[in-house]
């Protein structure tokens, strides 16, 4: 059991994300000074907040954006004063150095759905976010997307939630070297395969144990939790 549980915990280590912690402030993230060849950046601060809102670049200066720190569930912040379920939109300005190596974003799942542009291009999304639940699609994956613009990002995150008790981010964007941030996505991949390949190994030795040891039932739901996990 030892040392089962202590792969677990090696694994869900080097899964944690190292990135430098940038804050935004006013809805303006400056990285002009940032060293993009060895570091990537956690993309947080406070963050334009359009509540009620699914807003595209051009259609936000007709609107009054609140500031707020992200991300933020919108249901555990009492200052967003919002239900888990709705919709919202939130916008940052991202300055760059003059020049930069070739940029990627991990962009981590949302509740539930949620679409980013940068600059007024569609660049991730996850679902379809939507005014009307019947409109709008759930879906759950991180994903890494290239960064093909310099200079200014202009970043616009639609986000809708009908279907979990948690609504909104609650996880950071992060900017880094493109090949270092397909890097990591893969050393994730990997090492969910390594969780997985565990989880499934020590299913199998708690199974042998329970038909060839003591047969306590409590070993067995163990077992068949660890495979089908």
């Amino acid at each position: 059991m030892c040392w089962f549980l202590a792969m677990l915990s090696v694994a869900a280590a080097f899964a944690q994300n190292n990135a430098i912690i940038a804050h935004a402030e006013g809805g303006i993230l400056d990285l002009r000074h940032a060293d993009f060849s060895s570091k990537s950046y956690s993309l947080r601060g406070t963050w334009n907040y359009y509540p009620g809102l699914l807003l595209k670049e051009d259609e936000l200066s007709s609107h009054k954006a609140q500031k707020i720190v992200y991300p933020a569930l919108w249901n555990r912040e009492d200052k967003l004063n919002h239900g888990a379920t709705g919709v919202a939109t939130y916008s940052v300005t991202i300055l760059l150095p003059k020049e930069t190596p070739r940029l990627a974003f991990r962009v981590p799942d949302a509740f539930s759905s949620y679409n980013l542009y940068s600059n007024g291009v569609l660049i991730s999304s996850n679902g379809f976010p939507a005014y009307e639940k019947e409109l709008a699609t759930p879906f759950w994956e991180t994903r890494t997307v290239n960064v093909n613009q310099s200079g200014t990002l202009r970043l616009v995150l639609q986000i809708a939630n009908f279907w979990h008790y948690k609504g909104g981010p609650y996880k950071d964007i992060t900017l880094g070297e493109r090949q270092a941030m397909y890097l990591d996505r893969n050393r994730s991949h990997a090492l969910d395969l390594l969780l997985a390949g565990c989880l499934f190994m020590g299913g199998l030795f708690f199974l042998g144990l329970f038909i060839f040891g003591t047969q306590d039932k409590a070993i067995l739901y163990f077992s068949l939790f660890c495979i089908v996990y």
